[in-house]
Formats: C-alpha cells, structure tokens, sequence
C-alpha cells in the first residue's frame, strides 16, 4: 500500500512548516542518497509535495467556496457534520426546508458511502437550487467537486464532469463553471480540452469594454500561466492589452484593480509566475505607471531566484539541508514563512555533517549565484558557525 506524504516523513497532517522541515532532516540522516537512493527520493518527493503552494486553479476562490454548503455549518447541525455524527445529521434535517434539508443529506449520504441516496439528495437539491440567483447553484457545485475530486476514496471525477456537463450549455452560468470545469479536466487527465471551450466566451479586442469581461480575461490569463501555458497566455495576453487600451481612464483604473486582486492572490498562494504575468499585463497596458514598472522588476527577480531555489532542491551535490534552508530563506523573505526560524546548520554535530554543508554553499557561489547573493549574509554567518577552530586553508578546501 502507498504510504501518503505524511507518513513519509512521520508527521501529522497539522504539523507545522519548522516540524515538517525538521522532520525531513532526520529522514535524511536515516536514508542518504548515497547509500538508500530510492528510500531517500520518496523523503525528497513527500518534503516538495507538502512544501508545495496551492494549485493555481484555486486561486480565485473565495475561503468559505470550500465549506460544505455553508449555512448548514451553523449551529447543532454544523456541529454534529465535524464530528460526522452523520447519523444524527440526517435526523436532525428531516424537517428543514428546501434545498438546505437536501443539501446537508447529500452530504450525510456521500459520507456514509451511500452513493445512490446521495445522487438522489443531490440531485433534489438542484432541482430547488435551479430556481436561486446562480450563485448558489455554482457554490454548491463547487462543494461537489470537491467531495469528488478530494474526498472521495478513489476519486470520482467522471461523476464531477458528467454533473458538470448538465450547466455547460447555459452560457451564463458556464463563465462561473469552466474554472472547477478545467480542474475537473486536470483530474481525467484531459486538461488541453478546457482551452477551446473557454475561447467562446471570452471578449475580443473589438468588443467594448465590460466589468464581466475583464474579470473573465485576466482570470483566463492567470489561469493559462499557472498550467504552464506560457506560449497560449502570451497570444491572449496580446489580445488583452490591444481590448484595455480601447478602455477609457476610469475603465483602466477598475481593470488594474481586478489585476491587482488578482496579483495578490497569486502572491498569497505563492504563484510567482503568474504575479509576474499579470504584473506585466499591467505594465503593457499603461506603460506611464511607474509602480507598475519597479513591481514588474522586483517580481523578475523573484521568479529567478525562485527557480534557482527549485533548481538546487534537485541537485545532488546539494547537501539536503541546504536546499532546505534555501527554500526556508526564500519563503521567509516574501513572507511566505515563519519569521526568526534557526537555519538547520544550527542543528548539525557531527564533521561529517558540517563538511557536506559547508562544500555545498561553495557550489552555491559557482552554480546558484542568485540565491548565495541574495542570502550572503546568512550563508557567511553558518559558515562561520560551521568552521569555528578551522584554520583558513581548511575553509577555503571546504568552500572553493
């Protein structure tokens, strides 16, 4: 049976980003890649897996998108759900009303594995739901999603698309769908077939401007740059900067503002390069905003030091530990991790250990130049801690 990341590394689901740093050290220790390669890359894959930042597709989610239907949180019956008393639950909600009543027993049904009197819940509910402003239809939509693309043991994303399908005709509602569509897609394996689906309803650079329009674009945009669709959102990008330049002053400003929500939540759930993209749409389309400019400029930076950070997690003359603090100091400085965190070199007793940690930030000078510059000041502090009682030739060996 496949073990799950954390019991990898032996950690719970709660622990911290310091416990699971910490952990994966002594993982190390017990499994080097000189001697137990294949125990050590499944302690590599499980650290970059819950070191990882949130999906891009989930980017423009509000929070409580993600809480099982909301209302039905509150009160004994919200209780009763966290404790999964499902039971209780269902007794509790005979006499509620539509669609809360079939909301909450879709979910008691989902969970006591009863699938046909879930899809029977389910789908009494959407009957009521169908009748409500599309926003409530489209969150409960997306609280299904997640029950089966994350919740359900195995998956079920063929029932997620074929729920999916039944709203994808209705082109109002399907620009409030396509994005839990596409992750819909991603989890079938069929991710490239979203791409064409979204282009209908998109604005081209002749249409005149419309709020709807623009958050659809830079969504779509942000979207294809976090799939690694670089080459597709540079040619919508084009479009974008040729249908907001036909904007007027007042319609430029809210465009910057929905690029900088945007932009924010991307920094938020550590997606640089999307950031950077959305930074340079902004800059493209007005090019006097200086702010703009020095944003974009910073953004670059980060981005090249985060694939240098990336780059040194997979090389294997890096000493773990080291690719550990590099990824902590690059985390730190954007805010991403716990502040005043102790470098693991503080941790490490025995020469051995010592050496290997001082060798490779001499190849970090030579090989990830940006992420030594950077952080010169705390590699020279661990060497000095690493190198107390050297003499000078024994530090230039260990770090040339």
């Amino acid at each position: 049976m496949n073990k799950t990341p954390y019991e990898v590394l032996g950690v719970s689901p709660s622990a911290s980003r310091d416990d699971i740093r910490r952990q994966y050290l002594a993982r190390v220790r017990e499994f080097p890649p000189e001697t137990h390669p294949d125990e050590f890359e499944a302690v590599r894959h499980a650290y970059e897996t819950l070191s990882s930042p949130p999906p891009v597709a989930s980017q423009t989610a509000e929070p409580e998108m993600l809480l099982p239907f909301m209302d039905a949180l509150d009160g004994e019956v919200g209780d009763l759900m966290a404790a999964g008393d499902w039971k209780q639950v269902l007794s509790k909600v005979k006499a509620e009303s539509e669609p809360y009543r079939s909301l909450v027993q879709s979910l008691a049904y989902f969970h006591q594995n009863r699938w046909d009197s879930h899809i029977r819940a389910r789908d009494r509910a959407l009957k009521h739901l169908e009748k409500l402003p599309p926003e409530s239809l489209t969150l409960a939509l997306a609280q299904w999603q997640q029950l089966y693309l994350v919740e359900a043991n195995p998956p079920r994303p063929e029932d997620a698309l074929a729920l999916y399908d039944r709203y994808r005709s209705n082109p109002s509602l399907w620009k409030l769908l396509w994005l839990e569509y596409g992750d819909i897609l991603g989890a079938l394996g069929r991710r490239e077939e979203i791409f064409p689906l979204v282009e209908p309803i998109l604005p081209h650079e002749e249409d005149s401007y419309s709020t709807e329009g623009t958050e659809l674009l830079l969504t779509w945009l942000a979207y294809l740059e976090g799939q690694g669709k670089r080459d597709l959102a540079k040619r919508y990008q084009s479009r974008g900067v040729r249908y907001w330049r036909r904007a007027n002053p007042q319609q430029i400003t809210e465009f910057k503002e929905h690029a900088e929500d945007l932009l924010q939540v991307a920094l938020d759930h550590q997606n640089l390069e999307v950031a950077r993209a959305l930074a340079e749409l902004v800059s493209l389309v007005d090019r006097e905003d200086q702010e703009a400019k020095t944003r974009l400029w910073n953004l670059n930076e980060h981005v090249a030091l985060d694939r240098e950070v990336a780059r040194l997690q997979e090389d294997p003359r890096i000493y773990p530990p080291v690719a550990i603090d590099a990824a902590y100091l690059f985390e730190e400085a954007m805010g991403w991790g716990d502040d005043g965190m102790d470098l693991l070199a503080s941790t490490l007793r025995s020469i051995k250990e010592r050496e290997w940690y001082a060798e490779s930030i001499g190849r970090l000078k030579k090989s990830y130049p940006t992420v030594y510059r950077v952080f010169r000041d705390d590699w020279d502090a661990s060497l000095a801690e690493l190198t107390v009682g050297m003499n000078r030739e024994q530090r230039r060996r260990l770090t040339r």
